[in-house]
Formats: structure tokens, sequence, C-alpha cells
């Protein structure tokens, strides 16, 4: 009886992963024989062969299809989930987005499953906490010419004092836009510090020292901090 059901399981498990590598043929020109070659030299500790086709098939829906670049994302992503308790599929995302709103920068995912565990490690929140907020983080950041460092940091900070990483998140990016779109008295405040935009004047002074700068304008003209900012939604 224990033959059978052993028997019967692996029966299961080959249609399963038949399936996946089916599903991957989708998003991919590659020959399904080299693609079964490659995750058969995948570590078994990294996942079943189903959970990792099923991975590399979500990674080259991601855009990442170079041989080299997408085994690397799927290894790190797997590695990453195992070690956080997110799912395959949110770790990828997660990954992915990162390094989409950081191109150019971020050299591998590995880098930025680093920049993830950084965050957890000197701020007050887990990277499943961080999984789901990360990706539109890094977009914005890269748009306001924040590098992904000093996002990094700010991120740490912030999950020190908010309630929650979602809050923190919702400071951050509303730290940001009151410079990517600033309103008319921070636009006058940011002429007066010799930069025709928000983004210059991170690009010159990092986002910090862009605050910095902002905060002590406002001081000196004799007003208040707030006239110079807005509420942003996150």
């Amino acid at each position: 009886l224990g033959g059978g059901i052993a028997f019967s399981s692996a029966m299961n498990q080959a249609a399963d992963f038949e399936t996946a590598l089916f599903e991957t043929s989708k998003v991919t020109d590659r020959n399904l024989d080299d693609i079964k070659r490659q995750m058969l030299t995948l570590p078994s500790s990294l996942g079943s062969m189903t959970e990792l086709t099923t991975g590399y098939y979500n990674v080259l829906s991601a855009g990442i299809s170079g041989v080299v670049e997408s085994q690397e994302t799927l290894v790190t992503a797997s590695k990453l989930a195992k070690s956080s308790g997110v799912s395959q599929a949110e770790s990828i995302e997660a990954l992915t987005k990162m390094m989409a709103g950081y191109r150019g920068e971020l050299k591998s995912t590995a880098q930025a499953a680093d920049l993830l565990m950084d965050i957890e490690d000197f701020g007050q929140a887990s990277v499943r906490q961080l999984v789901p907020i990360i990706g539109d983080l890094a977009g914005v950041s890269q748009i306001a010419a924040v590098q992904y460092k000093e996002m990094a940091a700010a991120m740490s900070l912030l999950t020190q004092t908010a309630g929650s990483p979602s809050q923190a998140a919702t400071q951050y990016r509303a730290m940001v836009m009151e410079l990517l779109k600033p309103n008319e008295q921070m636009i006058k405040l940011i002429n007066a510090l010799g930069e025709k935009s928000g983004v210059d004047l991170i690009r010159k002074n990092g986002l910090m020292g862009a605050l910095s700068l902002i905060a002590q304008g406002a001081k000196a003209s004799g007003q208040e901090l707030s006239r110079f900012v807005g509420s942003v939604e996150a």
C-alpha cells in the first residue's frame, strides 16, 4: 500500500512539473528540454522542480529573459522566500520591481535582496512586510533621483517611529513627492536655494540633505514649514 501511495505521489508530481513546464513555454522560445535540464541543476533546497519551474515562469513574465540573469533572479528569489517566509512569487515580484525601479543602479537581484535584509536589520520591518511596498518605493525614489542606499536608510529610520512599515512607506512617499511635485511655495523656496526643481536639489545634496536645506530655508524665511508642504496620498 505504501509503495502504491508513493508511486501515485510521484506521478502527480511529475504531472505538475510537466504542466508548469508547458506554461513556461508560453513566455519563452527556449527549448523545453534545456529548461528542464536547467531546473535539474538547481539545489533541491530551493524548492521542488514544479516550484522552481513555476518561479522561472514568473521571472520570465517579469521581462527577465536572459539565461544567466533569469537563473540568478530565480535562485535569489527562492533563497529570499525561504529565509523570510514569503512566497516565491512575492519574492520574485519584489525583486524584479526593485530592479526595474533602480535600473542601472542595482546590478543584481542579490544586491536588491541584501537591501531588503538591511532595512529589516536596521529598521523595524520584516522582509515579509516590505515585499508588498518596496517596488513602489523604488519606482518613486528613482524618479526623484534618490539613491537606493539612501532610500533604504530613510525607510530604516521611518520604520522605527511609524506605526507600521506601510505607514512608514506612506510617510516616505509623501516626503519624496513634496519635492518631486512641489507646490508653489515649495518651488519658490527651492529656487531661492539655487535649484530649478526638487529633483535637482536631491541630486545635488541627497534626500536628507535636500530636506535639511528645505527646513533651514523655511526657518530663515520666518515662515512655518507647513506652508511649504501639503498632504500627499500614498
